[in-house]
């Protein structure tokens, strides 16, 4: 039998500085608005979009997508709006692959903290190319000859505020085959919880291998009832231990029962 003696414990929480946490909030498995319907709307209308040939091109400024305005919206609106007969009225899994020789439109809602986020990098391979904005703001774009690799079309964002934000992009493809990789990584800062801390008592014993033990406690040591605590515990061969709060208790005993 053990009666642990119960002591006061003063704890002292010390503030520290938040640090900031990387995170990775779009990937491939990431939900989005999606928009397979352009077909062949934007092919020969810019250099953006060839028809045939595998240039290697990067666009400073915003493409025109003016032909195929009927069928995409105003989906760099912030919110955005949809025709919903060309975009699905969900979020949906983004395909990685679309028809050869047309372009697909994604819109991915961002939902930042209150703290918003920091050092935002847009991570993307595109075969054959890819435009992008952040809510409607025009980023940049790029045709790339070759298979799709992470990280070979990158944009740097210092931060976004808090609140919903949208990832919109437009892919292009001019024949063979196509490939989509996404990746947005951000840093947020780690915010503070309160938390309490309250004391606790251990209970150990020597325990014998196969053998069945049940710890008891009670309020006072001479009257009440015994009860359990905990479900019976089978024995290792090795010192076993229990812990049980104390929190707004003042005064409690324990005893361990071989039962088996």
């Amino acid at each position: 039998m053990r009666y642990p003696y119960l002591a006061t414990l003063v704890v002292v929480l010390i503030a520290s500085h938040s640090r900031a946490v990387s995170l990775t909030i779009i990937d491939n498995n990431t939900r989005g608005y999606y928009n397979g319907s352009i077909g062949a709307l934007l092919d020969g209308t810019s250099e953006a979009f060839p028809v045939s040939g595998d240039p290697d091109l990067d666009f400073t400024n915003a493409p025109n997508l003016t032909p195929a305005q009927g069928v995409l919206g105003n989906w760099l609106g912030s919110p955005p709006t949809f025709p919903h007969e060309y975009w699905t009225p969900l979020k949906v899994e983004i395909p990685r692959q679309w028809p050869v020789d047309s372009e697909s439109a994604i819109v991915y809602q961002i939902d930042a903290p209150a703290g918003g986020y920091s050092n935002v990098v847009v991570s993307i391979g595109a075969d054959n190319g890819i435009f992008v904005w952040l809510d409607g703001h025009y980023l940049g774009g790029f045709l790339r000859a070759g298979s799709a690799t992470l990280g070979e079309h990158q944009f740097a964002i210092t931060n976004i505020s808090g609140g919903i934000h949208y990832l919109q992009l437009l892919r292009e493809d001019h024949g063979g085959a196509n490939d989509y990789l996404i990746e947005v990584t951000v840093e947020a800062g780690a915010v503070p919880v309160d938390a309490s801390i309250y004391t606790a008592v251990e209970v150990t014993w020597q325990s014998v291998q196969d053998k069945i033990y049940q710890p008891q406690s009670r309020d006072d040591m001479t009257f009440g009832v015994w009860t359990n605590f905990g479900l019976p515990i089978v024995g290792n061969g090795s010192v076993m231990s229990l812990f049980d709060s104390t929190r707004n208790q003042s005064l409690r005993f324990y005893k361990v029962l071989q039962i088996q």
